[in-house]
């Protein structure tokens, strides 16, 4: 996993995407390997990943009924981002509404600064705020992306 430090791992999850099956657990599967690429820096399965998610930017990614990985757009918007892609991350995250969720909130606020899109001074606020909330791998994503990728 790549948030542990094994981006071998991680790379092997994303050479696997076309066994996961279509059901109702495929979308928070997505998300999962979105994040992953993100993470790894692997722009290569990053654009196949767009393709796939890019007709549920509009949706959550959920684990049938059990749990929720975030907003698909948001997802969609990291991954534009990771290709510098800047234009089409800012459209994603542009009409995402995480109001409800504090922790999705934070994340989307994250990656708008990351695309230029949040005022000066927003990244640190959101690793105080992730920190807060002990979302480590945030608070220090946060840290260390002090300036935008646009």
């Amino acid at each position: 996993d790549a948030r542990a430090g094994r981006f071998g791992d991680a790379h092997g999850v994303l050479r696997t995407l076309d066994a996961i099956p279509r059901d109702g657990w495929w979308l928070g599967f997505m998300c999962v390997a979105a994040q992953a690429c993100v993470e790894a820096g692997d722009e290569t399965r990053a654009a196949a990943v767009v393709e796939l998610l890019a007709p549920y930017g509009s949706s959550w990614g959920a684990f049938g009924w059990a749990a929720t990985w975030g907003p698909v757009g948001l997802w969609l918007a990291e991954l534009c981002g990771l290709l510098g892609r800047v234009d089409d991350a800012r459209g994603w995250i542009e009409g995402i509404d995480a109001s409800g969720s504090r922790a999705w909130a934070l994340r989307a606020r994250y990656v708008r600064a990351r695309v230029g899109l949040e005022p000066s001074g927003t990244l640190a606020a959101v690793a105080r705020d992730a920190r807060a909330l002990g979302m480590k791998l945030l608070a220090t994503q946060a840290n260390r992306a002090r300036t935008p990728v646009a």
